[in-house]
């Protein structure tokens, strides 16, 4: 991910609707925008509305269970069959650069928090069917940034000696 920047595991979801898109008035869109930002923290070091702060074992749980440990844990509900992965895509005893300059750890408060750039929640109008869906990106926040700055420092640290 390196060449594109720092985010690993940046993606988008869509959930469809049968609202239809007539049904949008301005007073609702403004209503659900209110909703979502009373549910979602957006924004660079954005926390965790909904889940807090795990802790480490929980943290490491998500990162090698992805999709499956969080549904099986908060009971969200989703269409897996239609998503790219539903996990990092890392051997079962993987264990990421934690600490060091990049300090990956601080994502763990982060799970759940939309972020800032061009992360976003939008509702939008299907042309083909005249409805409304949510569309959402984001990204790997804190813990994708910091587990790419240390691991880019990897290679020279190693030739060191320093890991």
């Amino acid at each position: 991910m390196g060449p594109v920047g720092y985010d690993i595991g940046c993606g988008m979801v869509s959930a469809r609707s049968d609202v239809p898109a007539e049904a949008a008035t301005p007073a609702k869109r403004m209503a659900f925008n209110r909703a979502v930002m009373s549910k979602v923290d957006m924004g660079a070091g954005g926390e965790s509305i909904k889940l807090g702060t795990v802790d480490r074992r929980g943290f490491d749980n998500l990162i090698h269970g992805g999709a499956e440990y969080y549904v099986e844990k908060y009971g969200a509900a989703f269409d897996r069959s239609r998503a790219e992965r539903h996990r990092m895509p890392v051997d079962d005893d993987w264990q990421p650069l934690m600490g060091g300059r990049g300090r990956p750890e601080r994502g763990m408060s982060q799970l759940g928090s939309l972020g800032g750039g061009n992360h976003f929640i939008e509702l939008q109008r299907a042309e083909e069917t005249g409805t409304m869906f949510v569309q959402a990106h984001t990204g790997s926040r804190g813990w994708g940034h910091g587990l790419a700055t240390n691991y880019f420092r990897w290679p020279r640290r190693k030739a060191r000696g320093h890991y």
